[in-house]
């Protein structure tokens, strides 16, 4: 009896091991999946608190910087509220002096040179020259000179007077009071024969005489600046011919 209680006990341990060598086989993916998710989960809670640890020493030195920069603005401040009211009261204003290379290296600084007529004229200067920048002198401006405009030196030229202008017996006459200088040349549509007599002559021209033929109907005459221009209009389209007879203060055109 109690040998078949021992086989059964046996046989039962034995069974339940096996359960539990069968049960860890299959659960070996989720251990291992465990094992994973918490070595993953340390990692970033590991990373989260390098990431906060770095935004709280951002935040302090930010914090100590802008103390520092206020600090040193008060401290300014004060120095020349200190130095305004020295002024006020007579008292010449301190200024702090900065090391200088020379200083650094051992030799002398330079000397302030106080000035000879008193702690008084030069509380006067300070404040007439703070005066004078607070309030600048206003200074009148020059009013822009007129330009006067100066008489014209231009040398006008003489003008003469053109004395006649005839047409007659196929032959154009011209007289000026000084000696003539000419162009003569053809135009068309309308036919024409134009003269130019070349230089500075009055406005008033005269009325040419004139004596109509086969070869020319009408002659007229225009005034420009540095000439006057005869022109003779033919009666019909033709190629006109002419015989120029030039002596000092006359000209003669023959018409052919």
């Amino acid at each position: 009896m109690n040998r078949n209680i021992i086989m059964l006990l046996a046989l039962a341990l034995v069974a339940g091991t096996a359960l539990i060598a069968f049960n860890k086989w299959m659960m070996r993916d989720a251990y291992s999946m465990l094992d994973k998710n918490s070595s993953d989960i340390e990692t970033a809670v590991e990373v989260q608190k390098n990431s906060v640890l770095d935004t709280l020493v951002i935040e302090k030195s930010t914090a100590d910087t802008i103390q520092a920069v206020s600090g040193q603005r008060e401290r300014l401040v004060k120095d020349g509220t200190k130095s305004v009211v020295a002024v006020s009261k007579g008292q010449p204003a301190t200024v702090p002096q900065t090391k200088t290379r020379a200083h650094q290296h051992g030799d002398r600084p330079r000397q302030t040179v106080k000035s000879q007529t008193g702690g008084k004229a030069a509380t006067q200067g300070g404040l007439e020259a703070r005066t004078s920048s607070l309030h600048p002198k206003r200074t009148h401006q020059s009013t822009p000179k007129r330009r006067v405009k100066k008489p014209s030196t231009r040398v006008q030229k003489k003008l003469s007077p053109l004395v006649a202008v005839t047409y007659k017996n196929h032959t154009l006459r011209v007289t000026a009071d000084k000696k003539i200088t000419y162009k003569i040349f053809a135009l068309k549509k309308p036919d024409r024969v134009v003269v130019d007599v070349v230089g500075h002559f009055t406005k008033a021209l005269p009325n040419p005489r004139v004596t109509a033929d086969g070869i020319v109907k009408a002659v007229r005459l225009g005034h420009h600046e540095d000439r006057v221009r005869i022109v003779l209009d033919l009666q019909r389209k033709m190629s006109p011919k002419w015989v120029v007879n030039h002596s000092g203060k006359s000209l003669s055109v023959a018409m052919q």
